[in-house]
C-alpha cells in the first residue's frame, strides 16, 4: 500500500476545499478510529473487511496472490463476468505527487489484468479515509478514460459511516477486543455447561437456552468475522447433513441424560475463515477391521464425502472461534465439505460426430478430497435426471453414474429428461460446459449394461405429455400393470389426438352425447352408430376429456348408463362372438 506519511497537523486533517463524500446512512454515532497511527497493512484489513461485511460475497485478494491493483472484488453478475473493485489506501492527507502516483499504477495494473482476463469491471472505487478535493474526482475519472468503468471516491466520511454500522470490527481491529470476545465465548460454554460436569441431572433445554440467550446475543453483536446460533434439545441432533454455508458444529450432552448443546458457527462473509481461520493438526488411525468406517474415511480422503469419525481414532490440536486453542478429546469429529457455490452447466451427450441432446443441470453437491480428487451431483432443471461424478486424481479414475427418478413425476414437464436418457447408451460420451459459454469440455464415456429409458417409457411419457391438454389434473408417469395395457391405451388416445383413427375391436366403450337416449333408440333399431361426442377416459386418478371425436360401428349395442351422475351410452358388440369394429376419430 506504499509509503506512510508524517503525522497530520490539525489544518491538514480536514482542509475546507474537500468535498465530503455522502455518508452511508449508518448508526449517528461514528467511533474514533487513528488513522494516522495505523500500519497501512492493518488499515488495509480493516477497511477490507468493512467492506466484506457489506458485501459477503466479495474477496479479499493477498499480496501472495498478486492484487493486480484489486485489494477486494465483489462480483456482480456472475454469468456475465461483471465485478466491482476496491483500492484500498491509507492515505489520510493530501496526495501529493509520490501517492497519486501508487493509484495511478494500481488502475494501470487492473486495467491490464481487465484486459488478460475478459473481466468487466462496473466500478472502481477508491477506498481511503481522505475525503476528496474538487479536483480529485474528475483526476481519477481520467484514469479509466475510454472505457465503460465508472469510477468512485470512498473518503474518510464513507469510511467512518461503515466503522459506526460495524463497531464490532473496529473493537476487534482498532481497540483490542479479540481477547474480550473470547472471553464472552467462554462465559456463554460455560453457563451452557459445556466445560462444566456439575452433575446436575435436572436441567431442562428451555432453561439452559433461556440463560444462554443473552450471551449469544452479545457474542453475536461484538463479534466481526462469525455469527452463532445455539440450540439445546433433549433429541441428539442430525450431523449429516450439514446446513449450507456452516463453518463449524459443536455436538455436546455435558450432562448425562441431559439436553444436547448444538452451537453453529456461520462466517459472516465468504473471507471469514480466511481472516480467522478454523484450523489444527489432526491425525486419524482408522484400522482396516472396521470396514464400513474405514472406506469411508477412504472416501473423505479421495473425495472430500462426509464422515464423522469417533475420538478414540482421533488426536491433535484445533483452533476455532468457540474455544481457541484445544486438544481434541472425547465425543467424535466430523469431516464435511465447506460451503460451495451451485453452478449451472450445460453437459451434452455425443456420439463423437455430433450433439445428440442438450440438458441443463445445476450442482447439487461438490466435495473435493485432500488427494485432490472430486465427489459431485448434479441434477437437471426438471429434476429427472442425477449424474453422481467422481474423479481419483491419483488413479485418474472417473465413475459416473447417471439415474432417471421418473415415478411420480409429471410427464410433460420430465419429457425432455426422458428424451435426454435415452441417448444414454454404450459408447457415446458426455461433454460439460458453462450454462451459456464454452467449451466443452469431456466428462465421462458412457458405460451402462443396459438401456436407461426402456422402450414403453418412452411411448407412455410422450403420450402422457401429448394428452395433458385435454386433462384436467396433472399426468403422472406410475409404472404400469404386467399387461402394460394403461401404456397401450395412453399411446393409442395420443394418436387420436393427433388425427390417427383408433380401431376398438372387443370390450366395451363410453362415450357421452346429447339425448343419450335418442341414439340409443337409432342404435337398437340396426346396430349401427355413427356419433360425434366428447370422448372421457382416466389415467391414473386424473380424468380427460376429448372433444368431437367420431364414433363409427357396426354390429353394436348402446346402453344409457349412469357415470358420476352424467348419462352416457355404453357400447358393447352385438355380435356372438363378442368383436366389434368401433372405429373412433377426431372429427
Amino acid at each position: 500500500m506504499g509509503e506512510r506519511n508524517a503525522r497530520p497537523s490539525a489544518a491538514d486533517r480536514r482542509p475546507a476545499s474537500r468535498r465530503v463524500t455522502k455518508a452511508p446512512p449508518y448508526a449517528p454515532s461514528m467511533p474514533v478510529i487513528p488513522w494516522h497511527s495505523l500500519e497501512p497493512s492493518s488499515c488495509e484489513t480493516f477497511v477490507s473487511i468493512m467492506i466484506l461485511r457489506d458485501h459477503p460475497d466479495g474477496t479479499r485478494r493477498r499480496p501472495s496472490q498478486g492484487d493486480h491493483g484489486i485489494d477486494v472484488i465483489v462480483p456482480v453478475d456472475i454469468s456475465a463476468n461483471v465485478h466491482d473493485i476496491y483500492q484500498i489506501k491509507y492515505f489520510y492527507q493530501t496526495l501529493k505527487r509520490p501517492q497519486r502516483r501508487q493509484i495511478e499504477e494500481s488502475a494501470a495494473r487492473l486495467r491490464d489484468f481487465v484486459q488478460e482476463r475478459e473481466l468487466q469491471v462496473r466500478t472502481w472505487h477508491l477506498t481511503l479515509p481522505l475525503d476528496p478535493t474538487d479536483g480529485d474526482e474528475d483526476w481519477i475519472q481520467g484514469l479509466f478514460t475510454g472505457a465503460s468503468t465508472r469510477t468512485r471516491w470512498k473518503g474518510l466520511t464513507h469510511l467512518e459511516g461503515w466503522a459506526a454500522k460495524y463497531p464490532d470490527v473496529v473493537d476487534y481491529y482498532i481497540n483490542g477486543g479479540s481477547e474480550r470476545m473470547m472471553e464472552r465465548v467462554d462465559s456463554a460454554l460455560r453457563l451452557a455447561g459445556l466445560r462444566r460436569g456439575d452433575g446436575d441431572a435436572g436441567i431442562s433445554a428451555d432453561s439452559l437456552h433461556a440463560s444462554v440467550a443473552a450471551l449469544f446475543d452479545q457474542l453475536n453483536h461484538d463479534d466481526p468475522h462469525y455469527r452463532y446460533t445455539f440450540a439445546a434439545s433433549h433429541k441428539e441432533p442430525n450431523r449429516n447433513p450439514l446446513p449450507p454455508g456452516l463453518a463449524m458444529r459443536q455436538i455436546t450432552q455435558p450432562i448425562s441424560a441431559g439436553p444436547f448443546i448444538t452451537i453453529d458457527v456461520y462466517p459472516r462473509y465468504r473471507e471469514a475463515p480466511v481472516d480467522r481461520p478454523i484450523e489444527g493438526r489432526v491425525r486419524v488411525s482408522v484400522p482396516p477391521s472396521e470396514t464400513e468406517l474405514f472406506d469411508k474415511w477412504q472416501r473423505f480422503l479421495t473425495f472430500g464425502e462426509p464422515v464423522t469419525v469417533p475420538s478414540k481414532y482421533v488426536q491433535g490440536e484445533m483452533t476455532d472461534p468457540l474455544s481457541g486453542d484445544r486438544r481434541l478429546a472425547g465425543g467424535s469429529i466430523t469431516f464435511a465439505p465447506g460451503a460451495f457455490t451451485p453452478k449451472r452447466l450445460r453437459v451434452v451427450v455425443t456420439d463423437d460426430q455430433q450433439h445428440l441432446d442438450v440438458v441443463t443441470m445445476t450442482t447439487q453437491s461438490f466435495s473435493q478430497g485432500l488427494s485432490e480428487g472430486y465427489a459431485a451431483e448434479m441434477r437437471s432443471d426438471a429434476g429427472a435426471i442425477v449424474v453422481h461424478y467422481n474423479y481419483d486424481t491419483e488413479t485418474s479414475r472417473v465413475q459416473c453414474r447417471v439415474t432417471l427418478d421418473w415415478q411420480s413425476k409429471v410427464a410433460v414437464k420430465i419429457l425432455s429428461d426422458i428424451k435426454f436418457a435415452s441417448n444414454l447408451r454404450p459408447g457415446r460420451s458426455l461433454l460439460i460446459a458453462h450454462e451459456f459459454t464454452g467449451p466443452y469440455t469431456s466428462l465421462a464415456e458412457i458405460n451402462l449394461d443396459k438401456e436407461l429409458v426402456p422402450r414403453w417409457l418412452n411411448a407412455y411419457s410422450e403420450a402422457l405429455a401429448i394428452l395433458q391438454g385435454y386433462a384436467s389434473e396433472p399426468l403422472l408417469l406410475v409404472p404400469p400393470s404386467p399387461t402394460g395395457i394403461e401404456v397401450e391405451e395412453a399411446v393409442k388416445l395420443a394418436q387420436l389426438v393427433r388425427g390417427s383413427t383408433f380401431v376398438k375391436r372387443d370390450g366395451q366403450w363410453l362415450i357421452e352425447v346429447e339425448n343419450p337416449h335418442d341414439f340409443a333408440s337409432a342404435v337398437a333399431g340396426g346396430g349401427k352408430l355413427d356419433a360425434i361426442a366428447t370422448l372421457a377416459f382416466s389415467v391414473g386418478v386424473a380424468g380427460l376429456e376429448i372433444p368431437n371425436v367420431r364414433h363409427v360401428a357396426e354390429n353394436v349395442r348402446a346402453d344409457v348408463v349412469t357415470v358420476d351422475g352424467r348419462p352416457q351410452l355404453l357400447i358393447t358388440s352385438s355380435r356372438d362372438d363378442g368383436g366389434m369394429d368401433l372405429k373412433i376419430h377426431r372429427s
